[in-house]
């Protein structure tokens, strides 16, 4: 049984609850129902407005727009979807603008090429750059990074890198190429663009540069056997050209040398080395003051000695306190007479010399007098001319022939020694005779 419309046969039809329109155009209203609703042959665009379609398979080309979904949902899906979707099953591709979900669980991966803002998330794998607003937070496990890790500067007050619970305390990048490390809100230590470490200073000048206020100390401890140091302190110049020295410098506020030590390396080769200690005058330059040399003896400059400045001054006029000479030798007799000459004889002597006095000590063993004749027997080629602006006496003794005792004297600028019976009674020049003298030289 059908209806005919505009001479079509069966547009319409019912059999059995069920109804039938074919080759319908145009739009369809009202309510559709039973459990076999069929429409077939639809062409065009028509709006289908229904309450519920009952139907076990819904197939659509074009939009199917519903205020909601319940079942299973397979196939592509692009727009917004508000309120639940339940029972999404095989792999489709779902297109949205936004998605809003109180809780949401994926087993798989999600990539996201754009930006995901996020509150609490337990695992995140980004390939891209992940931006977290309150910071991120590590339970357990660690951090570990392939790749590079950047942070924002800081500042000693507000490191970048710092520990829980104590912010102002940590690692900051106060410039290009500079890190510094900052302790209760204030910059402790800097390494700066040169490589150069400074403490307590942020413009170190130096490999390491220590400034502080009052006292700042340096202490090198060590725990060793009584054979090795416990604190060591190893000054190493690489250069190996003769007499490169390391040096220990004091300065004063403005940066200028007061004094140092320099450690001389005098032979790469046999390690020879030696210790110079430098003063500066009033106004003059850094000088060096005393030397320990490589055989372990302490040498002074000319003109330069030790002080006894600091003792008690005699009861005579003091005209020095600085004993800058101490030497000691070996030196020749010439023996000559006051007349005539000495054909043979031997002499030998030595001398000693601390500051400006000189002892000598001396013999002239006369084995052939000759021709020599008169009262003096003179003994000269002393190490140092006499001055003082007075003779200078000594004693000498004839060992051999008489053993009669006699003087010596040395007169003023001379370097000569005369010898004289104390009767003045003339010299037999002849014998062995052994004296000793002191005297004062400017040499």
């Amino acid at each position: 049984m059908g209806i005919q419309i505009n001479g079509n046969t069966d547009i319409i039809s019912a059999t059995d609850g069920s109804l039938t329109i074919q080759g319908a155009s145009g739009n369809l209203t009202g309510n559709l129902t039973g459990t076999a609703t069929t429409a077939q042959g639809l062409t065009g665009t028509p709006n289908i407005t229904v309450g519920t379609i009952g139907a076990t398979s819904l197939n659509a080309s074009g939009v199917v727009t519903a205020t909601s979904f319940s079942g299973a949902l397979t196939g592509n899906v692009t727009g917004n979807v508000t309120g639940n979707a339940t029972g999404l099953s095989g792999t489709p591709n779902i297109t949205v603008g936004n998605i809003i979900a109180s809780s949401a669980t994926i087993s798989g991966n999600v990539s996201v090429a754009g930006t995901v803002t996020y509150e609490d998330v337990t695992n995140v794998d980004s390939v891209g750059l992940v931006t977290a607003r309150t910071g991120v937070r590590i339970d357990a496990g660690g951090l570990v990074v392939v790749g590079v890790t950047t942070v924002a500067a800081g500042s000693a007050a507000a490191p970048s890198i710092s520990p829980t619970g104590d912010s102002n305390t940590g690692i900051f990048f106060p410039s290009a190429d500079t890190i510094a490390f900052g302790e209760g809100g204030v910059e402790a230590l800097r390494i700066n663009s040169s490589g150069n470490v400074g403490i307590g200073t942020d413009n170190p000048g130096y490999k390491l540069h220590i400034e502080g206020t009052g006292e700042t100390a340096l202490t090198i401890e060590g725990d060793a056997a009584p054979s090795n140091a416990g604190g060591l302190l190893i000054l190493k110049n690489n250069n190996t050209t003769a007499n490169s020295i390391n040096q220990i410098q004091s300065a004063d506020a403005g940066g200028q040398t007061t004094s140092a030590i320099n450690f001389y390396n005098v032979d790469n080769g046999t390690n020879e080395g030696y210790m110079s200690f430098l003063t500066r005058p009033s106004g003059g330059v850094p000088t060096e003051a005393a030397r320990f040399t490589s055989s372990g003896n302490l040498r002074f400059p000319s003109g330069q000695g030790i002080d006894f400045s600091a003792t008690a001054n005699s009861s005579g006029t003091m005209s020095s306190e600085l004993l800058d000479d101490y030497e000691e030798g070996t030196w020749t007799p010439i023996a000559t007479s006051s007349s005539g000459s000495i054909t043979s004889y031997g002499s030998g002597g030595n001398y000693t010399k601390i500051g400006d006095t000189v002892r000598v000590n001396g013999y002239i063993n006369i084995t052939n007098q000759g021709s020599a004749g008169g009262q003096y027997l003179n003994s000269s080629g002393l190490p140092f001319t006499s001055s003082g602006g007075f003779t200078h006496i000594g004693v000498y003794r004839e060992q051999s022939v008489n053993g009669f005792l006699g003087t010596a004297q040395i007169q003023d600028g001379s370097t000569t020694v005369n010898f004289l019976r104390y009767d003045n009674s003339g010299v037999i020049i002849n014998g062995n005779f052994h004296f000793t003298v002191t005297y004062k030289t400017s040499s």
